[in-house]
């Protein structure tokens, strides 16, 4: 083999080294991308579909205005939640301590709680399966009246905030419901089930349509009391 020969096989060689090399990185740095996107937490995460929605639908239209105006805590109390009003079903309110209920046997279970039993076991079955073994923390009918809105906020004044999945199910809504977190806008429709990234994230609710919005928020604590990822 000449001289010029063995030039021209190192070259050739060396080029094949090269394209894999480059290849090896375009797929390392595919990789970390990969995994640096998967580090960002979701704005909105699907759960499910429950599918008797129309059953609760029926229940919520029957309430009256004295009906939603009966309890008024969390509207006093957390001035971004003003313009809502709230029919509690599970729901603590802030101990002596200024501290939230994380004991299951310590949970307060309104009288309306009663007439959802059916729902809140259902949506126990759907969590479970979701996110593991754990119970309903909260659970609350929130109404947002037509043209109102839920000032842009983050929930993170305490610890309970990190340790549970916050839910809504919508139950009366429209396509002028816009449910805005961490700058990305969704409308929720009725029957869907979404987890919300609250305590990281910017979030707010504008109700620019003719009716109430009706949710049913939900609050999971998984037994071992961690925010399963």
């Amino acid at each position: 083999m000449t001289s010029l020969e063995n030039v021209d096989l190192v070259s050739t060689r060396k080029i094949k080294v090269s394209t894999r090399n480059v290849r090896k990185n375009r797929r390392d740095t595919r990789d970390k991308e990969k995994d640096s996107l998967s580090l960002i937490p979701e704005n909105f995460i699907f759960v499910k579909k429950y599918n008797n929605i129309n059953s609760l639908k029926e229940k919520v239209l029957k309430y009256t205005k004295e009906d939603w105006h009966k309890y008024d805590y969390r509207q006093k109390n957390y001035m971004v939640h003003m313009n809502t009003k709230t029919i509690p079903l599970i729901w603590n309110e802030m101990d002596k301590y200024n501290q939230r209920n994380l004991e299951k046997d310590n949970r307060k279970f309104w009288p309306e709680a009663d007439n959802y039993k059916t729902e809140l076991d259902s949506l126990s079955q759907i969590l479970t399966e979701k996110y593991g073994e754990g119970f309903i923390t909260s659970a609350l009918l929130i109404n947002l009246p037509s043209r109102s809105i839920i000032a842009p906020h983050v929930d993170n004044q305490d610890a309970y905030f990190d340790l549970v999945k916050r839910t809504h199910l919508a139950i009366i809504s429209d396509d002028e419901v816009r449910f805005i977190v961490g700058g990305e806008d969704k409308n929720i429709k009725e029957g869907e089930i979404f987890e919300i990234n609250n305590n990281e994230k910017l979030h707010e609710v504008k109700n620019n349509s003719e009716i109430d919005r009706i949710h049913l928020l939900t609050d999971w604590l998984t037994i071992k009391g961690e925010r399963n990822e």
